[in-house]
């Protein structure tokens, strides 16, 4: 990944973090309950600052130190990553597996092939394939950042 593509707030994946116990010896995690939060789909990290060779991290409230970007991974946008992470209306119609945005109504994404089409008052303006894309597109269009169920 590139400084240039990620933002203060994002969501991404460290390589091989899981196999980095000590990270989280803030909480003692156990391999097993390491192995039950990537299994839900909540092994992530949050960026917490950016500098020009690195990115700071931070996951669950323990503080992850400086990592490389080619440590960092960006977060495929699938159907099970949306739906466990955004706090989105569904609203698919037919085969489409659709969503909306509960408090602006005029965003809205449509799960595809290999990406997300995202929808601005029903005009598609854009393809995202990662995550922290769909999280800066969001902030773009709305200047808030994109809430996820663990943020409420």
């Amino acid at each position: 990944m590139e400084a240039k593509n990620i933002r203060v707030g994002n969501l991404i994946n460290l390589r091989n973090w899981q196999d980095k116990i000590y990270f989280f010896s803030d909480f003692e995690a156990t391999q097993e309950q390491i192995d039950a939060i990537v299994k839900r789909g909540e092994g992530f990290v949050r960026v917490i600052n950016i500098t020009i060779d690195e990115v700071e991290l931070n996951a669950y409230g323990c503080y992850l130190d400086y990592h490389s970007y080619k440590e960092v991974l960006p977060i495929e946008c699938t159907e099970r990553i949306l739906r466990n992470l955004l706090a989105w209306e569904f609203i698919g119609f037919g085969t489409k597996i659709i969503y909306k945005h509960m408090k602006f109504n005029a965003i809205k994404i449509e799960m595809c092939v290999n990406n997300v089409a995202v929808y601005f008052n029903d005009e598609l303006i854009s393809y995202k394939k990662h995550l922290h894309e769909l999280q800066n597109l969001f902030f773009a269009l709305t200047n808030e950042e994109l809430q996820f169920k663990t943020d409420m």
